[in-house]
């Protein structure tokens, strides 16, 4: 395949992944309001058209680096952390914007950029642009250039004064290092032992780490435009609007979590990934408008509030015992014998069934290459 046409997959909000090593054009709107897509594998795409993942929340990884022509939009809206190209000279209006997770980006040809293209990227770090010599509304304070940037570029923009963090992901020293109620920050992930307050202020954070916390205050982490993960293994209750239009946060672990208040996840764009099982409570508007969830189990829960799912495009079920009149309020529910069963569900970057049946595929043929071995020393030793 080198081609996918104009609006080929638009709305496909079940496509996660996509194979296609010999890709070179991606049509206008080819993937729009691919909610759940992540990533695109191809190193030989040389042409992108407008709007060609507009909106695509979930999407993370494509390799750019040959990529001739954008479209208009043609990223707005996804998941991009970095972005490399070799060869594009010119960026159209509004490409790139919206993207919060942006931290870096490198294009090598360059000449002309026009910092309208990464409007609302509002994470934007470093830049590395080596031949660019012309720059407009370049207003964003803290960025940081490349040693071998533009004269240009430099004259608006310093050196980094100290190496950039790009991957945010817990160190089990930092977790060692934890007694008591230490709290420390550690390459933009909190650490803490105990209860968070709604006083603190931590609006860069990326990620943080609740050991012994039970509870979270209502509105603790309302609005927090960086924050992606919450590790928090005892967590049981969250409140009102704890976590409310967090629409950067992905993932929450607590394998204890019973009672979700009123709008304690709504508007948290991206959350895919959050323990359930043990749920009793479900208050209104938890999850709503989240736009990546496919699937919920609620094997415990003994309240579900209204419009708890109100706005979640992607969900398909909602797997439990209900009530008769909770039917009533949500048409995706769906008792246990009802089920749709998903031939393999993806959760972060790993397709777990495929990662189940290659570590079994490996383990038979180990223990086959060892029954023929042992046979072919019985059958020279009877020789």
């Amino acid at each position: 395949l080198q081609k996918i046409e104009e609006a080929t997959f638009k709305n496909w909000r079940s496509l996660h992944f996509v194979y296609a090593p010999d890709l070179q054009v991606i049509g206008n709107q080819a993937f729009m309001f691919c909610f759940n897509l992540k990533r695109i594998v191809g190193c030989k795409i040389c042409t992108i058209g407008s709007k060609a993942f507009y909106y695509c929340y979930g999407f993370s990884f494509i390799d750019l680096k040959m990529v001739e022509k954008f479209g208009q939009r043609s990223f707005q809206d996804t998941n991009l952390s970095k972005i490399e190209n070799k060869v594009c000279e010119i960026i159209p209006a509004q490409c790139f914007c919206n993207n919060k997770q942006l931290i870096q980006v490198d294009f090598n040809q360059l000449e002309y950029l026009d910092f309208e293209v990464f409007d609302g990227c509002i994470d934007l770090q470093h830049v590395r642009l080596p031949k660019v010599k012309g720059l407009s509304k370049a207003n964003f304070q803290i960025l940081t250039a490349s040693a071998d940037s533009s004269r240009c570029t430099k004259s608006v923009f310093k050196e980094p004064s100290r190496p950039l963090v790009t991957q945010f992901q817990v160190q089990k020293s930092a977790l060692q290092k934890l007694s008591g109620s230490d709290c420390f920050e550690l390459n933009r992930i909190l650490y803490f032992n105990q209860k968070i307050y709604q006083k603190q202020k931590f609006s860069h954070i990326k990620g943080v780490i609740l050991l012994k916390c039970r509870e979270i205050d209502q509105c603790a982490f309302q609005q927090h435009q960086f924050l992606q993960f919450v590790l928090c293994p005892r967590l049981k209750k969250v409140n009102f609007n704890s976590f409310y239009q967090c629409q950067q946060l992905q993932k929450l672990y607590s394998r204890k979590l019973k009672v979700l208040n009123v709008a304690s996840f709504g508007k948290c764009t991206v959350l895919k990934q959050i323990s359930l099982e043990k749920a009793e409570t479900i208050a209104e508007s938890c999850f709503q408008d989240n736009q990546l969830i496919v699937n919920v189990s609620l094997p415990k829960c003994k309240f579900l509030g209204q419009d708890c799912f109100v706005g979640c495009s992607s969900l398909l079920q909602v797997v439990g015992e209900f009530k008769d009149e909770d039917f009533h309020q949500n048409d995706r529910l769906v008792v246990k014998d009802n089920e749709i069963l998903f031939q393999e569900m993806l959760f972060g970057q790993k397709f777990v069934e495929r990662a189940h049946f290659t570590k079994n595929l490996y383990q038979q043929r180990k223990m086959c290459n060892y029954i023929l071995s042992i046979q072919s020393i019985g059958e020279n030793f009877g020789k």
